[in-house]
């Protein structure tokens, strides 16, 4: 499950994963951002990168806040 929520030249993701299992997930997005986690893919494009819990904190969401780069 992913939620992107854009507020002026930010871009927080949250990502959930709804089985409850430690999972590493990959999100590519059409738009050059800055913050953790994050690859450029091309101009315009980035891939983010989420570890997201296992064990007693399955099922929780992970959000990373990025910035739009124009």
């Amino acid at each position: 499950l992913v939620l992107l929520r854009k507020k002026g030249s930010a871009l927080e993701v949250s990502v959930s994963n709804p089985k409850n299992r430690k999972l590493k997930v990959t999100v590519s997005v059409g738009l050059r951002l800055s913050g953790p986690k994050f690859r450029q893919l091309k101009p315009g494009a980035s891939r983010l990168t989420f570890d997201l819990p296992g064990g007693m904190d399955a099922g929780k969401s992970v959000t990373q806040a990025y910035t739009i780069d124009e």
